[in-house]
């Protein structure tokens, strides 16, 4: 159990009565629809009941539960600290949600000295655990974001840099602009640092209230890092500093510039991840990636956890796989497909949220096929002629997508667009046709999805 501080406010408060109202929106009993006994004109919880089924979707309910408590927050017009007050005093019953039922539930199940008669409801219960807790899990990680943000939720970054030359001065300047402009609070020493300002002060309170550090590893950077020399070497003892009493292992991002030198980190971030921006022909790609990394918005999210399938034989006798079409999709944002398209009628998903593409094959001959853009997902499929390669691609919105159906060839690039404006492009490789001598009907494919939304496939 988590150590639960007394409550500041009392009875007396005028904040006692929100607390009161909060505290029952996080009630778990109110999350089960209550069973009537009309004879007695009682309510009772429903697993009180022999054929009780769990019927919880515990991601709906947290998120219903997590809005509910936003919204009165937000209706009553509390100030941010007020809103903290109460949401630090809110904690204790964040944490134990559910936690009443729980016990009674389990209890239920030690009481059953003998368990096969019992099978069936102590499934329910436990199934109903699960679900609580589950519940308990997500509005805790929901309710506990939403008392730390503040009226300034963009991320800080201070950007640690050696002043090797002009030329790559302006270099960091252009990189800190353009991610203020793309939603980075960024902190940088020539807009921050005036005639006269303390140059330590400024080091140790950017480093101190940024959420993000970004070091610039050029080769000088590195050499004075590791030689303790000047603002470099002062920053980099901050920042050791904050590793040994925090463990902040993601705190630092070392990116790459100018460094022909074999080792391309100081020694005190040796072994962590880190960008390249050596090469400028990839500059847009590196730059997306560290602009997603800072606002945690990644290509790939993590794709929620699915039930297990196989608990027990009878609920695998009914289990339905969720996607039904699971083996039919490529959830990266490029690959290579081999896809027996006679099978999930034609359909193959390719990417995931908001980046999905739903391709719909159907046959047409072993040098063509044809691609609907018959699917929700889909607002248009267009060839793009007279390109030999996905990157040759200039402008994805310069091919016609104003027809129903396209049929690329073999070597032919097939550019989709979705309903939430990203591009696709995949590149036909191979088909065969099970009617022209072919043991399969099959198509290979190339594919890449613009994660970026740009129709430019050069970047």
């Amino acid at each position: 159990m988590k150590n639960r501080a007394k409550s500041k406010i009392g009875f007396s408060s005028r904040y006692y009565e929100p607390l009161m109202m909060l505290k029952r929106k996080l009630a778990a009993q109110n999350v089960f629809k209550l069973v009537h006994n009309s004879e007695k004109d009682t309510y009772h919880m429903p697993y009180l009941y022999h054929g009780y089924k769990n019927e919880l979707d515990p991601i709906a309910i947290a998120n219903q539960i997590g809005q509910s408590v936003k919204q009165y927050l937000s209706d009553n017009l509390f100030s941010e600290e007020e809103r903290n007050l109460l949401m630090t005093e809110l904690r204790p019953s964040i944490e134990s949600f559910g936690e009443d039922i729980i016990n009674s539930l389990t209890r239920r199940i030690n009481l059953s000295e003998d368990l096969e008669p019992h099978t069936e409801i102590i499934s329910e219960y436990e199934k109903t655990i699960q679900s609580l807790k589950s519940i308990n899990e997500i509005i805790n990680k929901d309710l506990t974001n939403y008392n730390l943000m503040t009226e300034n939720p963009e991320p800080a970054v201070f950007i640690s840099y050696s002043h090797d030359s002009e030329e790559h001065k302006d270099w960091v300047l252009q990189l800190a602009t353009r991610l203020r402009s793309n939603g980075v609070n960024v902190i940088l020493d020539r807009w921050n640092i005036k005639l006269g300002s303390d140059l330590a002060s400024f080091m140790e309170r950017g480093l101190s209230k940024s959420s993000r550090i970004v070091s610039v590893c050029s080769s000088t950077y590195v050499k004075k890092a590791n030689e303790g020399k000047g603002g470099t070497g002062y920053e980099k003892q901050i920042m050791t500093s904050e590793f040994i009493n925090d463990q902040n292992h993601n705190w630092v991002i070392p990116l790459i510039k100018n460094n022909p030198e074999i080792r391309k980190t100081p020694t005190f971030l040796g072994g962590r991840m880190f960008i390249s921006f050596e090469d400028a022909n990839l500059y847009e790609t590196k730059y997306e990636e560290l602009l997603r990394d800072l606002l945690d918005e990644p290509v790939l999210p993590i794709p929620p956890i699915g039930k297990n399938p196989f608990q027990t034989v009878k609920e695998f006798a009914q289990q339905k796989f969720i996607p039904s079409n699971e083996k039919y999709v490529s959830p990266s944002i490029s690959g290579q497909v081999n896809f027996d398209y006679s099978n999930n009628n034609g359909r193959y998903f390719i990417g995931q949220g908001e980046l999905m593409f739903e391709l719909d094959f159907s046959k047409s001959s072993d040098r063509n096929i044809q691609l609907y853009n018959d699917p929700a997902s889909i607002r248009s499929v267009a060839i793009a002629k007279g390109k030999e390669s996905i990157t040759e691609i200039e402008d994805a919105r310069i091919f016609d997508g104003s027809s129903r159906v396209r049929r690329p060839n073999i070597n032919q690039i097939a550019v989709l667009q979705n309903n939430n404006g990203f591009y696709a492009a995949i590149l036909i490789k191979e088909i065969k046709d099970d009617t022209r001598g072919a043991e399969n009907d099959e198509v290979t494919f190339e594919y890449q999805i613009q994660s970026n939304g740009s129709p430019d496939f050069r970047k």
